[in-house]
């Protein structure tokens, strides 16, 4: 799929216009995800009792750059209880008054401090700490998503 886009794209664009994403295929039958990035911010991964965050940090260029790319596959096994973090770059870009930015390193406290909470609740608390570090900032300049999904386990017969 990403490469048919990447095509779609520099034949529409000739190179003028790229897209960053991260495409993925959840398997609840099998226990696994697979997924392709393509130069997006990387997915982060909280599994149940692992006090540390993974990344998933296999990627390839943007859509649109370049002819003839591959994208990189890679799958990950599924746990009840595993929770996927997909962000985009605006809520790390997000600056302060003073013009810092959250950065990484604040989200990713952020949503490990908040983990224990649901989807929505942690949702909420991400952006409020990004809306209160960045009160008073600069102009937003660019979109801020988040994704969080749940794992709650495989189907039942």
């Amino acid at each position: 799929a990403l490469e048919h886009l990447n095509e779609f794209l520099l034949e529409d664009f000739d190179g003028a216009m790229y897209i960053t994403l991260v495409y993925c295929l959840f398997d609840f039958n099998k226990m696994v995800v697979t997924y392709a990035n393509a130069g997006h911010e990387w997915p982060m991964l909280i599994s149940p009792g692992v006090d540390e965050m993974t990344f998933l940090n296999k990627s390839s260029k943007p859509c649109g750059l370049f002819g003839g790319e591959k994208f990189l596959e890679n799958e990950v096994k599924l746990k009840p209880g595993d929770r996927f973090i997909f962000p985009t770059d605006g809520l790390v870009d997000a600056e302060s008054r003073s013009g810092d930015k959250y950065g990484l390193e604040n989200l990713q406290k952020v949503v490990m401090e908040s983990r224990s909470q649901s989807c929505d609740a942690c949702l909420d608390t991400v952006f409020g700490k990004v809306q209160e570090f960045s009160a008073g900032g600069g102009p937003q300049f660019d979109d801020m998503t988040l994704v969080i999904l749940d794992v709650v386990g495989p189907p039942t017969s």
